[in-house]
């Protein structure tokens, strides 16, 4: 694919995406929005998200393996849309993400901190496009997000529901899994030789 990956709200580059290149507390509050979205996206809830934290805190309800994978890989996703941002199309976005999961897999070490990756275990690579189709689809929403926790933090879950309405990722989950099975079709054929 040759798509470009920016999100919708920039064209040309949005202010926050050009800050967070060279800013860790913006990069971070879009990195927690990303998270929110995917929560919210899934139909849960959380109490608030912080960037001086760097977290978005539970309310201690249940979540499910899949849904665990799917809100941690949304943290990495946005994470490479930033830096990609203007400068690969959608098959880097996915394959940035991709390789680092691989990367963390190869030299795991049991004693290092949790993550995103590690908190979506086993269930990384499957959750990857949806995370990235919820990412790249709700751009707006994340940005939104993202500059409200930079005025208000902790931002808590009401404040951020009533900036990011739900909504269905219509074909652009059918675009990420394809992409998908593109790039661990390609992985295998490099891994035949």
């Amino acid at each position: 694919m040759t798509a470009t990956t920016p999100p919708p709200s920039a064209e040309p580059p949005s202010v926050l995406i050009k800050s967070a290149q060279g800013n860790h507390r913006v990069a971070t509050a879009l990195h927690e929005a990303a998270h929110a979205v995917a929560y919210l996206h899934l139909g849960r809830s959380f109490n608030y998200l912080s960037v001086e934290e760097y977290r978005l805190v539970g309310n201690g309800e249940h979540i499910d393996s899949w849904d665990r994978a799917v809100t941690s890989m949304a943290g990495p996703a946005s994470e490479s849309v930033m830096y990609h941002h203007g400068r690969g199309d959608e098959a880097a976005v996915y394959a940035w993400v991709r390789d680092e999961i691989q990367q963390r897999a190869e030299f795991a070490d049991e004693s290092a901190e949790r993550d995103d990756y590690s908190d979506a275990g086993q269930l990384a690579v499957a959750a990857l496009p949806f995370a990235l189709a919820i990412v790249t689809q709700h751009w707006d929403d994340i940005e939104r997000i993202a500059k409200a926790a930079l005025a208000v933090d902790p931002l808590d879950f009401a404040a951020i529901e009533e900036l990011a309405p739900k909504g269905e990722l219509s074909g652009t989950i059918t675009r990420w899994l394809a992409l998908a099975q593109q790039h661990e079709a390609a992985q295998s054929r490099v891994e035949a030789l």
